[in-house]
């Protein structure tokens, strides 16, 4: 099935070879889509299934950076990443939070770490780095790294 608009093929579908739209937006569960592609619903939005490493991946085309979303069939696990030797950064409220430079520093709270871990409060409160036994143990640090560089091992208060 094609569709022809002024001379110009602008829908092709094909029960083999290359299918496409050329031209315009694509919506599935909207009339409006805003994007070259928009998908509107609620739930589980898509599925992508396939075998041997099956990946997504986004990729710019003018700067080559790739970031891929993939299930690894050898470790049985989920991996996430750029496929290019770029940085990946970790956005919440649409500001960076976490850097993860190409060459493996990882930074919170700064975008140029310094080595492999490096932590910087910047909203003006005090910054420690806690160690604590568990998840919601929030009241009995096992050790506090206070801005000023003291170290307490049992207390809050170094």
């Amino acid at each position: 099935m094609y569709l022809n608009n002024g001379g110009a093929t602008t829908i092709n579908i094909l029960g083999s070879g290359n299918s496409y739209f050329n031209g315009g937006n694509v919506g599935i569960g909207t009339t409006g889509p805003d994007y070259k592609f928009e998908v509107a619903g609620t739930g589980v939005m898509g599925n992508f299934k396939g075998t041997a490493n099956p990946e997504i991946r986004v990729t710019d085309t003018d700067s080559g950076a790739a970031i891929k979303l993939a299930a690894d069939e050898n470790d049985a696990g989920g991996v996430m990443g750029m496929v290019t030797n770029s940085d990946l950064q970790l956005f919440t409220n649409n500001a960076g939070r976490v850097m993860i430079k190409s060459a493996g520093n990882v930074g919170i709270g700064t975008t140029g770490p310094g080595a492999k871990l490096h932590a910087v409060e910047t909203s003006g409160s005090p910054s420690y780095i806690f160690v604590a036994s568990t998840a919601t143990d929030s009241g009995s640090y096992k050790m506090v790294v206070s801005t000023t560089g003291n170290v307490g091992i049992g207390t809050t208060g170094p």
